[in-house]
């Protein structure tokens, strides 16, 4: 992950030509270490817990100290999925416990409705070193989630094991008001249900 977001990112600004656009770097909300169920914001401490969440958190911190940076967008995707992407779909179908609290928060977003955040926040007018938070600001726990995923596939929840805290909610207003972010999937608990 570092080498990725951290020593790539550096490679790949250095590198790229003067007559370069604006730089979108697609971070996590995983910057985010929260873990009561609080809501959280682009202003909101970022002191990642995770390996993923450093490295993220630090190519941005590069991204915007660079001379690519001025002109720059920053988002921090919540968790995606869609199509072939559904997390913890394989555990539900075998059966096997789900790692984690029950009553920890899941913040997501449907990969359409990220790509379409990414192209919008390509054709912005000037902005200066901006950070969105890219979910579907509907917040919903990882036993209600897997819950409703088991439930579309006629199967029972399986049991939780281990895991503590609550995790965040992660706002998305900014997104909202600033790149007129709709999801047209506007919540997984529709999605999911949906035949």
């Amino acid at each position: 992950m570092f080498d990725i977001h951290v020593r790539g990112l550096r490679t790949v600004l250095d590198a790229l030509p003067g007559s370069t656009g604006r730089v979108i770097y697609v971070s996590s909300t995983g910057v985010y270490a929260q873990d009561t169920g609080e809501w959280v914001d682009e202003e909101s401490v970022c002191e990642p817990a995770r390996a993923g969440g450093r490295a993220c958190l630090f190519g941005e911190r590069i991204l915007f100290a660079h001379v690519r940076g001025r002109d720059a967008v920053v988002l921090r995707l919540a968790g995606l999925y869609g199509e072939g992407r559904v997390p913890s779909m394989a555990d539900v179908i075998a059966g096997r416990p789900i790692a984690g609290s029950p009553d920890a928060y899941l913040n997501l977003i449907h990969v359409e409705d990220a790509a379409r955040t990414i192209v919008t926040a390509a054709a912005l007018g000037p902005v200066a070193g901006r950070t969105y938070n890219v979910s579907d600001g509907r917040s919903l726990t990882r036993g209600e989630y897997v819950a409703l995923v088991a439930r579309r596939l006629r199967l029972p929840p399986p049991v939780f094991e281990g895991g503590s805290g609550l995790g965040k909610r992660v706002r998305n207003d900014r997104a909202i008001h600033e790149l007129g972010l709709r999801p047209k999937r506007p919540s997984l608990r529709f999605d999911i249900l949906r035949t």
